[in-house]
């Protein structure tokens, strides 16, 4: 029991220092992940078309979008740790206290990752026309041969 426990701290842990690395590489690394960031906001792998209107071509807009993917990333890691260190604390609790603490710590992460998800799920309509143009399938249908 108590090890099923100290798993569940170490994971809940790993993905807290997972979500701190990823923000603190967008920090270090800031030019790298930016350009991504820049190029689907302002469209411009893709030829013109009836889409263009969709385009965000302002730089500071550029930053700010990523600045809060940063933000939210950091956000995301702190708030994991900061759940992992309650189960660490309920680790001796009953079942019912240390579930509740486990409902709490799932719930940081998980409001993290759906913030992320939801985000990116809104803006990614402006790389799919890409996709469209070059393929009719996603890369990872590509046929062998």
């Amino acid at each position: 029991m108590a090890s099923i426990r100290l798993a569940k701290i170490a994971l809940t842990a790993g993905a807290g220092l997972l979500f701190l690395i990823v923000g603190l590489d967008n920090c270090l690394d800031y030019s790298t992940n930016f350009d991504v960031v820049k190029h689907i906001l302002a469209m411009d792998m893709i030829p013109p078309g009836p889409l263009s209107w969709r385009a965000i071509t302002a730089t500071w807009f550029h930053h700010l979008a990523y600045l809060g993917i940063i933000l939210v990333e950091i956000a995301a890691g702190v708030a994991t740790l900061a759940g992992a260190a309650r189960l660490w604390r309920a680790r001796a609790a009953s079942a019912h206290d240390f579930n509740r603490e486990k409902a709490l710590a799932n719930d940081d992460w998980r409001r993290m990752v759906s913030d992320v998800a939801r985000w990116r799920l809104q803006h990614a309509g402006t790389g799919l026309p890409l996709y469209r143009q070059r393929r009719p399938y996603p890369a990872f249908f590509e046929p062998a041969g």
